[in-house]
């Protein structure tokens, strides 16, 4: 059992945010860090010590650059009566605790972190990467690696949050509780509290309150609009260990069992679904047992308290670690140093004294190593990455950073070879007074590629538009507005370049509820849990969808056709079955997976198979298909294909450059294509037996601007400041291409030119093709579309010649009906259940199309024209059979 205690928590708002950023994209500082957390993400279980995780939010007030939210956390092992109820945080909740030489951060999420005296009144971080509290005279200051400064009383409690922008959060208090929470943007929230407990939270969306039990614990959440979620406890051995939640639905979606130490020994998910047993059998090594009852083997690394994973014996659960025998070491700030994977491949780490990644090997101590190496600046921001040149040789391609004294990105350059010529682009950012993004100005130096950015006023007039995105504007001055905001921060009314307003509605959780452009309206309506139920398109076309353990179980569209998925007790896609409206199965397709989830074996619903065999890691290095055709491949360290084979015979080799560039490829004929890559990942050169040879050069953004083959023919290609091809010129022909765009519709293609003619496109202002002109020799033609009014579906076209092909439609929005000039055409258009056509009447012609339980087709029937298709195990047609004829064609024999 637990000694419980009471504390008074303070309360602090987690921001988020939602950023533009430019197409250059920066590999992160931790891309490929193979995860070493004991956690059990499905199931919200750190296994190291038992605890059992949830984290819940209410409510989400989006905005930008920043986001109020109020989320809340519960930890079983957590040991204070707060203003939630027992083991119950919130992100709001944050104090200090100061005990002279060390200082506890005990964060809204429930985790502690330790700050330790450097002997100068300033506290940092011991694990992880560096942060610091400074001692002041009238209370802490606390900064993070983002520059946002914490601030807190003498008592330890949360004062005021300060973003490096001038946009502040503050909190004000009433008998040492939080009473409002207000921010630079007018936004707030306000707190209530009954008996030393949150009783009700009130927001611009509405007013969520909370119940608890006789024991103090939360027990429900009631939202605006009536919704509640239901918080169960019922451990004989602790009245506080939550064991269950039952949703919005009033279905039972976790169930959670503790041992007598208060740690969690099973979980699962609805219906009992994926769940697992975890064993402790030792201080250090726990066992996580699945549903289909496999074992997997953790030893642990602990370090301050805090438990890592220090190897893996086993498969691994799903929703936990990689599977198949990692091992991990660490450093004293527990961090990663080294990898060892289930093939033996390391991969090690090293880091600077402020904990900062410095450098990452990949295949360390093998010839196929490569290392990245990271750099920063003083404020601890990433400034450079580096990794060595496949252009040129002992030389290195970086992408290098600059920031503003707030921590906002101003330029970002990538720097590298082709060949053996050094170029680089550079993107420049701005921001305004609340580091709100202003301005991209892109890599290219022949147009204006500048993106623009506008804000609405941060004043109280605004109303809901206050301090929310404006406009965007690109290169060409075309903009797209965003007004009409919600409570919740999403725009109402999104006016594109041509003026037309989008008109959007949400329902009371902030889902989109309906999306109105001129006269069409598509309707999305949820259950009570969030989860999207059926959308409704213009002219009724519906598709409806129902879940089971918060997976999709069947859609089924608004003819009665149906689609159901089943799964295995690890949650894996077990089964796809379509049924037709009479309920009738007409296609089953089902799958199977080993210990691991890997997919083992698909079988066809005519009972061929498929099968797959994996290596250590996942990669493929087998498989069989129906018929028993097989195929090998191999890798190299770097889970890199390297060899593929067919009936054991080798009919491709592949070689790759330090980017993971293909640069050799050699098939069963021993004919060899070669690639040469830039820095910048763009093939510059290409050899190959069939094409010849062949030069590549683009510009800063990667745009193809020429392309010389081997007997030096050149293309040239330019592009517009949207990076849109507007022409295509073939040296020394009069074969250029060019293509102009926006002309009375933003946005679109209007016009093409060639050697002799013309196409140009006129649209309606829903953007769809009205008219398409060809003008050739002087002579023009044009055919004209029209669109159903009601479903915006194409109803009609209409040829040079003046005649006028009709659609009819089913409420599915399918094809029922052909006409011409009025006249039917092609009538009794059917289908099979979310398939190609089946049959159809042409005129005094019946058209019949077979097919297997492949939904192959296996005969087509058009009057006298009667031919059957038979089909190999793998699916490919290798003979057709003529009825009319009596000669067949045997397609396998020629």
């Amino acid at each position: 059992m637990k000694a419980y205690q009471t504390v008074t928590y303070t309360w602090k708002v987690i921001f988020g945010g939602i950023f533009l950023v430019s197409s250059l994209s920066v590999p992160s500082v931790n891309a490929g860090l193979i995860s070493s957390q004991p956690y059990i993400i499905n199931h919200g279980v750190n296994f190291a010590t038992g605890n059992k995780y949830v984290q819940e939010e209410d409510i989400r007030l989006n905005g930008l650059p920043e986001t109020l939210t109020f989320i809340r956390t519960y930890n079983s092992q957590a040991t204070q009566d707060g203003l939630l109820g027992y083991g119950w945080s919130s992100p709001l909740t944050e104090q200090l605790i100061d005990n002279t030489t060390q200082i506890t951060l005990i964060q809204g999420d429930g985790r502690h972190v330790q700050y330790t005296d450097n002997g100068q009144g300033i506290f940092y971080t011991t694990l992880g990467k560096e942060e610091k509290i400074v001692r002041e005279a009238n209370g802490f200051t606390r900064t993070t690696s983002t520059q946002t400064v914490y601030t807190y009383d003498a008592q330890g409690r949360f004062i005021k949050e300060s973003s490096p922008n001038n946009i502040e959060r503050v909190y004000s208090y009433s008998n040492d509780q939080v009473n409002t929470i207000s921010d630079t943007f007018g936004r707030s929230l306000s707190f209530s509290y009954t008996d030393g407990k949150l009783s009700s939270l009130a927001t611009p969306a509405g007013t969520f309150t909370y119940s608890y039990d006789n024991n103090g614990n939360l027990t429900g959440v009631t939202r605006p609009d009536g919704k509640m979620r239901t918080y169960l406890y019922e451990d004989p051995n602790d009245i506080h260990n939550l064991t269950g939640i039952v949703d919005e639905t009033n279905i039972r979606v976790q169930t959670v069992g503790y041992d007598t130490e208060d740690r969690v020994t099973t979980s699962s998910l609805t219906d009992g679904a994926e769940a697992i047993t975890i064993g402790y059998p030792g201080a250090k090594t726990r066992t996580v047992t699945d549903s289909q009852g496999t074992v997997s083997t953790y030893q642990l690394n602990a370090t301050e308290g805090v438990g890592r994973v220090a190897s893996l014996t086993g498969p691994g659960c799903p929703s936990c670690n990689p599977s198949g025998n990692f091992t991990y070491t660490y450093n004293s700030r527990q961090q990663i140093t080294s990898v060892t994977d289930a093939k033996g491949t390391v991969t090690t780490f090293t880091y600077d004294s402020a904990g900062n990644k410095v450098s990452r090997t990949e295949a360390s101590g093998t010839t196929l190593a490569r290392t990245t190496t990271y750099s920063y600046t003083a404020k601890h921001e990433l400034s450079g990455v580096t990794v060595s040149s496949v252009a040129n040789p002992g030389q290195h391609t970086d992408i290098s950073k600059t920031y503003d004294s707030h921590g906002n990105l101003l330029t970002q350059t990538h720097s590298g070879y082709v060949g053996t010529i050094a170029l680089s682009s550079t993107t420049t950012y701005t921001y305004n007074n609340f580091g709100q993004l202003s301005s991209i100005d892109g890599p290219r130096t022949d147009v204006n590629d500048e993106q623009t950015f506008s804000y609405y006023p941060n004043d109280a007039s605004q109303g809901n538009n206050r301090g929310q995105l404006q406009s965007m504007t690109n290169g060409l001055g075309q903009s797209i507005t965003y007004s009409d905001y919600t409570v919740l921060g999403k725009p109402g009314t999104i006016t594109d370049q041509n003026g037309v307003a989008h008109q959007m509605t949400y329902d009371p959780d902030g889902n989109l509820h309906t999306s109105t452009t001129g006269n069409l309206t598509t309707t999305y309506t949820y259950d009570e849990a969030g989860r999207l139920k059926k959308i409704t398109r213009p002219g009724g076309k519906s598709v409806q969808y129902s879940y089971s353990a918060n997976q999709i179980e069947s859609v089924v569209d608004n003819l009665g056709n149906t689609i159901t998925y089943s799964y295995d007790a690890r949650g894996n896609l077990t089964e796809t079955t379509i049924y037709d409206p009479d309920n009738t199965p007409v296609y089953t397709l089902t799958r199977t997976y080993d210990a691991r989830g890997n997919l083992t074996k698909i079988t066809y619903p005519d009972t061929a198979e498929a099968s797959y065999q994996y290596d250590p890691v996942h990669n493929v290095i087998k498989s069989i298909a129906p018929g028993g055709l097989d195929q090998e491949f191999a890798y190299d360290v770097l889970n890199r294909q390297i060899e593929e084979k067919m009936s054991g015979v080798i009919i491709a080799s592949r070689a790759y450059d330090l980017h993971d560039n293909l640069t050799n490829v050699t098939d069963g004929r021993n004919h060899t294509t070669t690639s040469a890559y830039d820095d910048f990942g763009h093939v510059v050169q290409q050899s190959s037996p069939d094409s010849g040879s062949s030069t590549l050069v683009y510009d800063a953004v990667g745009n193809l601007t020429s392309q010389t083959d081997g007997k030096g023919q050149a293309l040239t290609f330019t592009y517009d400041a949207l990076n849109r091809l507007i022409s295509q010129d073939s040296a020394g022909a009069a074969r250029e291409v060019v293509f102009t765009y926006d002309q009375a519709t933003v946005g679109r293609l209007t016009s093409i030119q060639e050697e002799n003619g013309e196409r140009t496109f006129v649209y309606d202002t829903l953007g769809r093709l009205v008219t398409e002109t060809r003008t050739l020799d002087g002579i023009s033609s044009a055919i004209t579309y029209t669109y159903d009014s009601t479903t915006g579906d194409l109803a009609s076209i209409t040829y040079p010649s003046g005649r006028v092909l009709g659609f009819s439609r089913n409420t599915a929005g399918q094809v029922t009906a052909l006409t011409l000039d009025g006249t039917p055409l092609v009538s009794n258009i059917e289908y099979l259940p979310f398939g190609p056509v089946k049959s159809a009447q042409l005129g005094s012609v019946s058209l019949l199309r077979s097919y297997d339980q492949r939904y192959q087709v296996s005969r087509i029937q058009a009057g006298t024209f009667d031919v059957t298709y038979e089909r190999n195990p793998a699916g490919k047609v290798i003979e057709t059979i003529n009825a009319a004829s009596p000669q067949d064609v045997n397609i396998a024999a020629t």
